[in-house]
C-alpha cells in the first residue's frame, strides 16, 4: 500500500502490505551478501556495508555476486542494495543476483533499486525466495528478462495504491492536494515498469492491481512477472 504520513506537513509514500517498523542491518549467511530487516528499531551505522567484512567474507561476496534483500525496503536497506550492485558491476560485468523475500516498503526507494538495476552493465538476475509484495513485487519483474525466478511456493502480491493516515493526524486541503498529485505520480510510475516488463497493457495491470491479487507461482509466471519456476 501507499502508507502516507502527515507530520509537520511532510510525508512518505509506501508500498506494502502490512506496515512494519524496521531498521536494516547487514550481515553474512551462507557465503552470501545479506540484507536484512529486524523487528526492533536500532541506529543504522553508515559504516555497516559490505565494506566491514573481512577478506574471506568480501571474496565470497564477489566471486559468487549474491545481494539478498530481506525485510522491509527502507532507505538503509535500498543504500546498501544500490551500493552493492554498484560495487560488484565496477568489478566485472558478470550477472548479478537478487534474491529477494520482502512485503514491500517505500515506493520511492524501491524505485531507486529499480534505477540502479537499469544503470549497471551486468544483468541482474532476480528470484522470489518466499514473498515478493507490492514495490518487492516490482523490483523482482525488473529483473533481465528471462533471469527472473520464484521458488514454487513463493508468493507474489500486486493492489491498488491506497493511502493511511496516521490515528489523530490532521491536515490541510492544500496538503491533501499534494499527497494525492505524489500519489498519481508514483502509480503512474508503477504502472510504466510493469507494462514494460510484463508486456501486459495499462488495463491488465490495473485490473492485477485492483483485485489485490496474491499470485502462486504458476501464476507469476502466467502474469509474466517472473519467467520461470526454480526446480
Amino acid at each position: 500500500m501507499f502508507d502516507i504520513n502527515f507530520k509537520k506537513m511532510s510525508y512518505n509514500i509506501m508500498w506494502r502490505r502490512v506496515p512494519l517498523f524496521c531498521v536494516s542491518s547487514f550481515s553474512v549467511h551462507n557465503s552470501n551478501l545479506v540484507c536484512e530487516c529486524n523487528s526492533k528499531e536500532i541506529p543504522f551505522k553508515n559504516e555497516t556495508t559490505f565494506h566491514s567484512l573481512n577478506d574471506l567474507e568480501f571474496k565470497r561476496f564477489k566471486d559468487e555476486r549474491i545481494i539478498h534483500v530481506y525485510g522491509s525496503i527502507e532507505k538503509e536497506l535500498a543504500v546498501i542494495i544500490k551500493d552493492s550492485l554498484e560495487h560488484l558491476d565496477s568489478e566485472n560485468n558478470l550477472p548479478i543476483k537478487l534474491i529477494i523475500n520482502s512485503s514491500g516498503g517505500e515506493t520511492s526507494q524501491g524505485l531507486s533499486i529499480c534505477d540502479k538495476m537499469n544503470k549497471v552493465k551486468s544483468e541482474v538476475h532476480t528470484q522470489c525466495d518466499g514473498e515478493c509484495g507490492s514495490i518487492a513485487s516490482l523490483i523482482l519483474a525488473n529483473g533481465t528478462e528471462g533471469k527472473r525466478t520464484i521458488t514454487p511456493n513463493s508468493t507474489v502480491y500486486i493492489h491498488e495504491p491506497y493511502t493511511s493516515f496516521g490515528e489523530g493526524s490532521s491536515f490541510t486541503i492544500f496538503e491533501l492536494n499534494g499527497t494525492l498529485k505524489s500519489l498519481k505520480i508514483q502509480r503512474e510510475k508503477i504502472l510504466n515498469i510493469l507494462m514494460k516488463v510484463t508486456g501486459k497493457s495499462s488495463s491488465e495491470i490495473e485490473e492485477l492491481m485492483k483485485n489485490n491479487i496474491t499470485l502462486t507461482s504458476e501464476e507469476s509466471v502466467k502474469n509474466k512477472i517472473v519467467d520461470s519456476i526454480v526446480k
